[in-house]
């Protein structure tokens, strides 16, 4: 049954796929309305050519009644009306062919129409200004063949536009035939698949209900109820309870067995077999206000948060001793890597201190697209920024980057940046870089060979992949230049979708 239905599926899928290719939308609609245009044109066609006839017929009977010397009297006394005639007569041709043209738009021949009257018009004025003329009486029928001509020169124009409209008809016409044989081959194979379906479903709904009828039971001996048994209801009640409370507990411990994420400091340092140095809370971005978070004196959450960055503070202080340039960046993109930079930088511009963040992530200038930047770390290496007329408006001053496909030594060379970030040390008493996560490879291992303090921040909530394991050993074998983790957003697993949320707040800043 379902051999039969995916064929019959495929061969409709067919039919679907040349309609759509061949832009056929229905062809026994389509092959109406040109055949029903064919027809109308053909009538058209065959009513102007009897026209034709008929015109014809009549001027030349016109023309029997006359001699020359008629004719060469009414030429010289109708010369300046008859030149606006023929005008007004090519005005009409012209209007006419755009009529048939336009499948008879009713606009066009309005237009038609009031030429003809114009046209009539200058007739009876030639007639009128000439009625003393000694030809007099044949003026009529010199009025007669003038609007037969015209009527003729309509005709001969008229025919040709719709022997044009025909064969473009018929082309069409033409080009509907061949899709209407495979059309028709496609609804017969279809038809065939659908007959096979039906048949064959028939007969498995008739197998199905014959394999799902029971056994019918025939009762022998009717019995007698016995006496009444004490109720076990809270017994039953009971077992059962026992029963959903061990079955929770096992499940919660294969569930805390197998949980291999990471969500406090202990286990951190337990399965890193590297230091931690302070762990940050999870905090909504409503919450937070890095400029007001030393202020805050009554939100529970703000102190803690405040408390514990106090501890990472210090930490880093006592790792750090005498250095004064920091790296800080993660395993992977995305686990808070620059709000704990920004955290950190407000942390140490509240102990009086001046502190320089330099966005060094160039694949995701976060800093640099949050806070209003100006002074950049590309102009520095160049020579185009001197670290003299960088203005220290506060505390904390930021160097951003405008980022791109590039790393750090495509900025300058190593001798050059070991020099420019000694200057900025002695001009700042600490400078907090952040880096590239480690999956970006060369990126953020080129700022490690700047420093000699490195920190990782790590997201509570994660566990440890095999490609994580590879950047941990990486971090293992710095020995002393990575000084310990961060640990962030615990107390909850919620994931930000972008690091950018963080900052709507305070997204217009001045720092």
């Amino acid at each position: 049954m379902r051999q039969k239905r995916a064929l019959m599926n495929s061969k409709m899928q067919d039919l679907k796929s040349y309609k759509i290719q061949n832009r056929v939308l229905n062809l026994n609609e389509q092959a109406k309305s040109l055949y029903a245009q064919i027809a109308d044109f053909e009538t058209k066609k065959e009513t102007t050519e009897k026209d034709i006839i008929a015109f014809t017929g009549a001027i030349k009977s016109i023309d029997d009644k006359f001699n020359p010397k008629d004719r060469k009297y009414i030429e010289s006394t109708f010369v300046k009306i008859n030149q606006e005639i023929i005008r007004t007569k090519d005005l009409m041709i012209q209007e006419q062919k755009n009529y048939v043209i336009s499948n008879f738009d009713p606009k066009i021949k309005s237009r038609v129409d009031s030429l003809q009257n114009i046209l009539t018009a200058q007739i009876n004025q030639s007639t009128d200004k000439y009625i003393l003329n000694p030809l007099a009486t044949k003026e009529n029928l010199v009025s007669q063949k003038l609007n037969l001509e015209m009527q003729l020169e309509l005709a001969l124009n008229s025919v040709n536009t719709l022997k044009a409209e025909l064969v473009k008809l018929n082309q069409k016409f033409d080009l509907l035939v061949p899709h209407e044989a495979v059309i028709q081959s496609f609804e017969t194979e279809i038809d065939i698949a659908s007959k096979e379906y039906i048949e064959i479903l028939k007969k498995f709904n008739q197998t199905s209900i014959e394999s799902s009828i029971s056994v019918k039971l025939r009762q022998i001996e009717l019995a007698m109820p016995g006496g009444a048994q004490p109720s076990k209801k809270m017994i039953i009640i009971v077992v059962s309870g026992l029963l959903s409370f061990v079955l929770c507990m096992v499940v919660m411990f294969v569930l805390f067995y197998l949980d291999e994420s990471i969500n406090v400091s202990k286990e951190l340092a337990d399965k890193t077999d590297l230091p931690v140095l302070g762990y940050l809370p999870f905090i909504k971005t409503s919450m937070l206000d890095l400029a007001e978070v030393w202020h805050e004196m009554n939100d529970k959450r703000i102190i803690e948060f405040r408390n514990l960055l106090r501890s990472t503070r210090f930490e880093i202080d006592q790792e750090m001793k005498s250095n004064k340039l920091l790296l800080v960046t993660s395993l992977k993109a995305g686990e808070g890597k620059t709000i704990t930079v920004l955290s950190l930088a407000y942390a140490y511009a509240a102990t009086n201190k001046k502190v320089l963040v330099i966005d060094g992530n160039f694949a995701d200038p976060t800093i640099t697209t949050t806070f209003p930047v100006k002074y950049f770390l590309e102009d520095y290496l160049n020579d185009q920024l001197v670290l003299d007329s960088i203005d220290e408006e506060g505390n904390v001053c930021i160097m951003g980057t405008r980022g791109g496909d590039v790393s750090l030594l495509e900025l300058s060379n190593e001798s050059n940046i070991q020099k420019k970030l000694a200057d900025l040390e002695s001009r700042f008493d600490i400078v907090i870089v952040e880096m590239a996560s480690l999956d970006s490879l060369n990126r953020s291992k080129e700022w490690i060979i700047f420093s000699k303090d490195l920190i990782a921040v790590y997201e509570a909530g994660q566990t440890l992949t095999v490609a994580t394991r590879g950047q941990l050993n990486y971090l293992k074998s710095l020995d002393t230049k990575f000084i310990g983790w961060v640990l962030n957003k615990t107390g909850s697993r919620k994931v930000e979708s972008t690091k950018r949320k963080w900052f709507r707040k305070f997204r217009k800043q001045k720092i």
